[in-house]
């Protein structure tokens, strides 16, 4: 070691680090001084600890504060959020709207005062076009159902005149011919009008009748007519060994599952299969009209159920056909709380009411008052095995 003066880390073998000088002494010797590293070390770490843990603490504190500020900042947009949530939760489409308290900040020297300011005025034109829009459904209701019941009157009229003309004996064919059809028009203009009639009280939400109704006659009598009118289709019918009771209004309810018939018999060529089935579960009745006949593009279900619809041109329609039939039994089901659908899948065209059960019940098949009729069907292998 050179006597230098200069300090210089040693590491001693059994004394660990130790910073050490070397001097000249007045004699020739050499002095030399050292001391241990560790409790410099030690203190070192410890100040490096301390450091971590006061910077983490400050970071983490401060990290909380502006959370907390930044929170606390932006509370009011918590309201409008809200006040969004519940507008989006409301039933928009029909019926009269009334978008409740709205509490939101309009301070519009705030950034958030000036977000809640434009929420609250959209929400108020929101409000006023749809206080609008029900305003016009109203009128347009209440014009339907009153020229409906105007029309019932001059039709009838023009009924009973077309017929007392044709009592006149010696009248030409040609005047024949012109009165049964001012009939047979004025016929089905009168269908039109009560189905318009009928269309305007649900739209209305007039309650149905509910009584109990027995759904597998309801079935079969539908079938049988339908049949009776379209011998040329193929009917195939499928019911549950239990007679199935629901509740609700039973000329509704024939009148839904008739209009699914002959919308399947209308459209459909001879030689088509129907198959009709009514099945049962704890929660829901069901009822299936499905047909292997040429069926509509899936681009054309969610106006399939629409007012005047014309599905699909493929399609052949009756010159009676209105196209109120299926929005006619949109409505009776969804006025039962319950639904209707129509898919089609692997060629078969499927219509599936669903009514809810939390009424009904059900009774053993022995206790029906009228046994079903194997003459239901065209071909004696289309009849279900149990029936």
């Amino acid at each position: 070691m050179v006597p230098n003066g200069v300090p210089v880390t040693l590491e001693l073998q059994t004394l660990d680090d130790y910073r050490i000088i070397a001097t000249a002494g007045r004699d020739g010797d050499v002095h030399v001084t050292g001391l241990p590293l560790r409790p410099v070390d030690e203190t070192l770490a410890r100040v490096a600890v301390i450091e971590l843990v006061s910077f983490l603490v400050i970071v983490i504190a401060g990290a909380i504060a502006s959370m907390s500020f930044v929170r606390w900042s932006l509370r009011p947009l918590t309201a409008v959020a809200r006040v969004a949530v519940e507008v989006s939760d409301q039933p928009l489409d029909a019926g009269h709207v009334d978008l409740g308290d709205r509490d939101l900040p309009t301070d519009p020297s705030t950034e958030v005062g000036q977000v809640g300011l434009a929420v609250h005025h959209l929400l108020d034109h929101v409000e006023a076009s749809l206080r609008a829009r029900h305003a016009t459904e109203e009128q347009l209701r209440l014009f339907i159902a009153d020229a409906s019941h105007e029309l019932r009157t001059p039709l009838a009229t023009i009924r009973a005149h077309a017929e007392f003309a044709r009592m006149t004996p010696g009248l030409p064919e040609p005047v024949n011919a012109s009165l049964d059809r001012i009939d047979s028009e004025s016929e089905r203009m009168g269908r039109l009008v009560n189905d318009l009639l009928l269309l305007t009280r649900l739209d209305a939400g007039r309650p149905l009748d509910c009584t109990e109704v027995d759904l597998t006659r309801i079935v079969v009598e539908a079938v049988t007519n339908a049949r009776a009118r379209t011998p040329g289709h193929g009917w195939r019918l499928d019911l549950p060994r239990q007679t199935v009771l629901t509740q609700g209004d039973p000329y509704r309810l024939a009148q839904v599952v008739t209009n699914l018939l002959t919308n399947a018999a209308t459209h459909t060529p001879e030689g088509t299969t129907v198959s009709i089935a009514l099945h049962r579960s704890e929660t829901v009745d069901e009822v299936t009209v499905a047909d292997d006949g040429p069926g509509f593009d899936a681009s054309v279900v969610s106006s399939l159920f629409d007012r005047f619809s014309r599905a699909d041109p493929s399609r052949n329609r009756s010159n009676d056909n209105a196209g109120l039939g299926l929005a006619i039994a949109r409505g009776i089901v969804h006025a039962h709380g319950g639904q209707l659908t129509a898919e089609r899948d692997h060629d078969v065209t499927t219509f599936r009411v669903t009514l809810p059960r939390a009424r009904s019940r059900s009774i053993r098949t022995e206790q029906q008052a009228e046994p079903i009729p194997v003459s239901l069907t065209r071909r004696q292998d289309d009849l279900p095995a149990d029936h």
